[in-house]
């Protein structure tokens, strides 16, 4: 059984895309890394998150429009842990300690991680 998804999108000028939560989901978070655009016909930019919330069954999909100048975004759904959020800016974690480390890691370079120099996309094993 899928316990998450992460998807990683990047939609060019106008361009539409639909990714359908599985049922044993119950929450969905997309993140626009890149570009401007809509989730669900409401806007979502560059560094800004939207919080879908997977309890009404009858609304799964999550509905994407990029704007002119296209739209990249990471998609992550999963079922709730049932731990506390500790929520700051784009950083979620479960306790403010966490947090403060996080924003530690952030101020020194540290975070986030750098993607590899070579294209998963198009095949490349890397170095």
């Amino acid at each position: 059984m899928v316990c998450f998804q992460v998807l990683d999108l990047e939609l060019n000028a106008g361009a539409a895309y639909a990714h359908l939560v599985p049922q044993s989901m119950e929450t969905c978070l997309v993140y626009c890394y890149r570009g401007r655009g809509e989730v669900n016909g409401r806007p979502l930019g560059a560094q800004e998150i939207a919080r879908l919330d997977g309890s009404d069954n009858s609304r799964r999909s999550v509905d994407l429009a990029a704007s002119a100048e296209g739209m990249a975004v990471l998609l992550f759904a999963g079922k709730r842990i049932g731990e506390p959020i500790a929520w700051h800016g784009p950083f979620v974690m479960t306790t403010r300690e966490e947090l403060r480390r996080a924003f530690e890691a952030y101020q020194s370079g540290r975070f986030p991680p750098k993607r590899v120099p070579w294209n998963y996309r198009a095949g490349e094993t890397g170095p």
